[in-house]
């Protein structure tokens, strides 16, 4: 009986699962499998739970669950990536707040609550690598979606003076009375 547990444990030392799962009959099998029908309904069901979406709302509302968003979208978007928890939590504001909007960050809020802490790829260009994120609010981060800072600048400076011209027109129709 040892014996053979040693040999299953022999086996299992050389067999490498990411290998594996990296072979494209696997990939082509996993995918077939992923898209039944019967596979769907059982994640939708699943992911629909209130312990699972607590558990779920938890992690995200973490540095490390906000790590490993960025680890996955790297490997998506094949980005350069080598981020620590450690770092994240040496860049996050220390008095809490959005450099951008001055609002105060919250973990608790819900996922694209405009407050919700949201790592910032600072140029576009490059990946989640150490010195090209901050911490920003949602709301921020999905203005700067794919804005240039001059495009930015732009739209603050027509945006204002849209505002004001606005705001201006509506003291004169208060003031006709």
């Amino acid at each position: 009986m040892i014996s053979v547990r040693l040999q299953v444990q022999e086996v299992c030392a050389v067999f490498d699962r990411n290998a594996y799962n990296q072979r494209p009959d696997v990939k082509k099998r996993a995918k077939e499998w992923s898209r039944r029908p019967d596979v769907k309904e059982r994640k939708k069901e699943y992911h629909q739970r209130p312990e699972v979406r607590e558990r779920r709302k938890k992690w995200s509302a973490s540095i490390p669950g906000r790590l490993s968003d960025a680890k996955s979208r790297s490997k998506r978007y094949n980005f350069e990536f080598n981020l620590t928890e450690e770092y994240l939590k040496s860049i996050y504001p220390e008095d809490g707040m959005c450099p951008l909007l001055n609002i105060q960050l919250n973990w608790d809020s819900d996922p694209k609550h405009p407050s919700k802490p949201s790592l910032d790829r600072i140029d576009n260009n490059k990946g989640y690598i150490k010195g090209n994120v901050q911490w920003v609010s949602w709301r921020a981060n999905n203005l700067m979606k794919d804005a240039t800072p001059d495009e930015l600048f732009i739209l603050a400076q027509n945006y204002k003076k849209i505002y004001n011209d606005a705001l201006v027109a509506q003291q004169d129709r208060a003031t006709d009375f």
